[in-house]
């Protein structure tokens, strides 16, 4: 972004330079100088966040021993200033026999003391992370008859299925163009299957290799954080998520912070 910017100031300044008298050019390129300087200080004093680790955390009931798997995503500040009122949102599109089951929630950041017991009403959804600080996100809980969740904190049905046949019907890649009523339950008459989790049935005959899978994270003064996930069914049918690569322009800000962090250091 910033190169950008830069690229645009310069071409301005050599027009003004070109198409001005001299004696205002002084004032000028001071004046684009100054600003230069001002969009340069504030991206390298801004937040960068970054995703740092993905984990598929067992959660066991003490009682019987029932396990759960959260799969968590740990998100570091890796910028020079804080990052106020994180937010996040998940968006799930997987694609099920003739037809597409999709999610977009918001996804709850998990306290410190759920790295022993978990209580998800403790789990909030705005965070501030402050310089060279992390904390966890959870994307997907899994329960132990197999159903999927995301964001175990709230109620209600959050996953819409619609197949071929339906008016409203989008491809994977497309974004659905239409927004269903949740109504307390379906049958087999509506137009639109939802739920409030992914049934196990579903989450075994999906197909998870065209999976979109997404994690966005807004903050304020720092471009948002768009991480996507690779997700299959590893041993016993746990789903096993993992981060893509980042795109190419976002992993050079990355090392550029990362360096600046070392040499600040």
């Amino acid at each position: 972004m910033i190169e950008y910017i830069l690229e645009a100031l310069f071409l301005l300044g050599s027009w003004l330079i070109e198409n001005t008298a001299p004696t205002f050019v002084g004032i000028i390129v001071s004046g684009l100088g100054a600003f230069s300087a001002y969009v340069l200080w504030s991206w390298l004093h801004s937040p960068h966040l970054t995703i740092e680790k993905v984990s598929q955390t067992p959660l066991i009931d003490p009682e019987n021993g029932n396990e759960q798997r959260s799969t968590r995503v740990s998100v570091n500040n890796i910028g020079t200033k804080a990052a106020e009122n994180c937010q996040g949102t998940i968006t799930l599109r997987v694609s099920d026999e003739d037809g597409v089951i999709r999610s977009i929630t918001r996804a709850p950041w998990i306290p410190t003391r759920s790295e022993l017991t978990v209580n998800d009403n403790d789990q909030y959804y705005n965070a501030t992370l402050p310089a060279n600080r992390s904390k966890k996100f959870e994307l997907v809980r899994q329960y132990r008859n197999g159903n999927v969740k995301l964001d175990a904190r709230s109620s209600g049905r959050r996953f819409v299925r619609t197949t071929v046949e339906s008016n409203w019907h989008s491809g994977i890649n497309e974004r659905l163009n239409t927004a269903f009523i949740e109504s307390a339950k379906s049958s087999p008459n509506d137009i639109a299957d939802t739920s409030a989790t992914l049934d196990w049935s579903e989450v075994r005959t999906a197909n998870w290799e065209n999976c979109i899978l997404t994690l966005e994270v807004e903050t304020e003064s720092a471009r948002p954080l768009t991480a996507h996930f690779d997700v299959s069914l590893g041993q016993k049918e746990w789903l096993v998520i993992e981060p893509k690569e980042q795109k190419t322009r976002r992993k050079i800000g990355t090392k550029f912070y990362k360096k600046l962090n070392w040499f600040l250091l």
